[in-house]
């Protein structure tokens, strides 16, 4: 009985994890203007870039605060796959201001369990 629920627990997992790695390319380009729309008018001359898991989202945020650079932190959870303001049920965000403004912008998408996080480290211009 061990092994049927640790298998189980196994499969799942592993499946969470393809279906996180499963974005449609034709929905890149809608998440991306989703993000350019929050964003601050300083880092709309960048060009989102995709990391591959949260775990590199967060090592970036860590170097950006590190080096005193001014850095947001938003979450957007969405129920469904449609990543849009309709779909949008809550997230959160916070802020580093470390007197450095550069603008960038990073993105990584989770899809699980019947819905998709979007998760955004952006620049910021706060004192």
């Amino acid at each position: 009985m061990k092994k049927i629920i640790l298998t189980i627990a196994i499969v799942y997992s592993a499946l969470g994890s393809f279906a996180q790695t499963l974005i449609d390319p034709s929905e890149i380009a809608k998440i991306e203007e989703f993000i350019l729309d929050r964003s601050l008018d300083m880092n709309k001359v960048k060009v989102p870039i995709l990391v591959k898991d949260a775990t590199d989202l967060i090592k970036k945020y860590k170097n950006f605060t590190r080096l005193g650079t001014n850095v947001s932190y938003t979450s957007f959870i969405f129920i469904g796959n449609q990543v849009n303001d309709k779909a949008c049920v809550g997230g959160e965000s916070k802020s580093f201001c470390g007197g450095r403004v550069k603008p960038f912008i990073y993105y990584t998408i989770k899809k699980e369990k019947g819905s998709v996080i979007l998760e955004v480290i952006d620049g910021n211009s706060f004192l």
